[in-house]
Parts: structure tokens; sequence; C-alpha cells
């Protein structure tokens, strides 16, 4: 049984550009390290999903799932309680599909998935969710699915590394093809 999810609290975090201390972006734009922040209670609002981080946590608190996107790709990453990456998945390309792989270099980090992989129909690019009513996650005994604008779109079991995404043309080092 999948229990969804909407409207998921999110709490848009980065890493500091001079170490990597976990961040926190408040609304006026001041910056708070995390380890700081979760010491008082944590400010919690909504914001369009580029070129920042959203986080879903399960009902039971045991999982969390993290949506980052960057501007260039989207990402989704399983977590257990203890904050253990535990499974990962490409969501999608913002821009036209790299005719090239570029995990070659790791340098490109975060990955866009190469034309091969991606589906015909997205290898220009997708246009990612705008608002939190286009996204809802639903959570199961083995890991967490993503829906955008009510479709499965991605599903993330424990283990999985990759995990599997609707755009995904074929099974890939980034993402599985997700069938329905």
């Amino acid at each position: 049984m999948v229990m969804k999810q909407k409207r998921a609290s999110r709490r848009p975090f980065f890493f500091g550009a001079a170490s990597t201390q976990p961040m926190f972006a408040m609304p006026n734009k001041a910056v708070i390290p995390i380890d700081i922040l979760l010491l008082a209670s944590a400010f919690i609002y909504s914001r369009r999903m580029d070129n920042e981080v959203l986080r879903y946590t399960s009902p039971d608190g045991q999982q969390s799932l993290i949506l980052d996107d960057d501007g260039k790709t989207g990402y989704a990453y399983l977590l257990d309680e203890g904050g253990k990456v535990t499974a990962d998945c490409w969501l999608y390309n913002r821009k036209a599909a790299p005719v090239e792989n570029e995990w070659k270099f790791s340098k490109n980090m975060p990955f866009a998935n190469s034309a091969e992989y991606v589906k015909p129909e997205f290898t220009g690019g997708f246009n990612p969710p705008k608002n939190d009513g286009e996204l809802s996650v639903g959570w199961t005994d083995q890991g967490a699915e993503l829906f955008i604008r009510d479709r499965l779109f991605a599903r993330l079991v424990v283990g999985s590394k990759p995990g599997w995404s609707r755009l995904a043309a074929k099974d890939g080092p980034l993402a599985l093809m997700l069938s329905d």
C-alpha cells in the first residue's frame, strides 16, 4: 500500500561554498548553518523547485526523499533516518540531453543524462514542477514513489542505485526505465 503525501515540508538547504557545512537559506536571504538551525525550530516555507533542494519526510519519520534541482538536472535521493543515502535516481534534464555521456568527468556532476538514455520526446529538456500542487510522494515499506502532475514519475527502493525514472528510455547508470 502506498501512502501519498502532498504539500510536504520543504527546507531549502545547500552546502556552503567554502566548506562542506550544510547551510539553510531563510526567506530573508539570511544563511544559517544547519547545526545551528537544528537547535532552533526549523522555518518551513515553499518555493519554486529550481536551484534548490526539497525534502519530504515519511509519516513514520524513518525515511526522507530529497529532490535536488540545480537548474541543470533533477535528482531524487532516498535517505534513512540517519541521513544516509539508500537510493538515488536521475529525474530529468532541464536542457537538451548531451550527445556524449557526462559521467566521464567528475567536474560535470551532477550529470545530465545523455540522449541515448532519455526518451526521445524529452531529449530537448523537461519542464519541471513550478508549485507544490504538482508534486506528491507515496511511501512504501521499501522506499518512495514520486508523482509529478499526478503521474508516477520515479520509484526509489532502498538499495537501488539507480532508481527508476519515467524519462529513462533504457536502463543506464543514472536511472532505470520505469514502466507502468
